[in-house]
C-alpha cells in the first residue's frame, strides 16, 4: 500500500483550512524549518485520535526544542477544530480536510 513520501522526502505543495479558518499551504508554511504532520481521523468522535492528540500536545516542548512545527491534519470540520483547541489548550496546528483531498494527493 502506498504510505506517502519517505521521512526526509518532500511533500507536494497541498493546502488545508487551519482551525481558524486560514488556509495553510504545505510545505512552504514551515519556512524552511524541520517539520511533522500527523495524521488523525477525529479530534471529535475517534477516542485513539483523541488521545493520540492528548499525547502530542505533551510532547510539544521536544517539539519546539528541535525547532520543528507540528502539523495535525484531519477529517474534521474547521469548527469541530477550533472547538477541540480551545477545549484542551492545544498548541499545534490543526488542519481541517473533510473531503480527503490533501490526503489523497500525499497518497495516504
Amino acid at each position: 500500500f502506498p504510505t506517502g513520501p519517505a521521512v526526509g522526502e518532500q511533500l507536494p505543495e497541498v493546502v488545508a483550512t487551519s482551525s481558524d479558518g486560514k488556509p495553510v499551504a504545505l510545505p512552504s508554511d514551515r519556512q524552511g524549518c524541520p517539520a511533522v504532520l500527523v495524521f488523525t481521523r477525529s479530534a471529535v468522535w475517534c477516542p485513539p485520535c483523541r488521545t493520540q492528540l492528548v499525547e502530542l500536545e505533551k510532547a510539544m516542548d521536544k517539539f519546539a526544542d528541535a525547532g520543528a512545527k507540528v502539523y495535525v491534519l484531519s477529517y474534521d470540520e474547521v469548527d469541530a477544530l477550533a472547538d477541540y483547541k480551545k477545549a484542551h489548550g492545544a498548541t499545534f496546528t490543526m488542519l481541517s480536510d473533510p473531503n480527503r483531498e490533501v490526503n489523497r494527493s500525499i497518497a495516504i
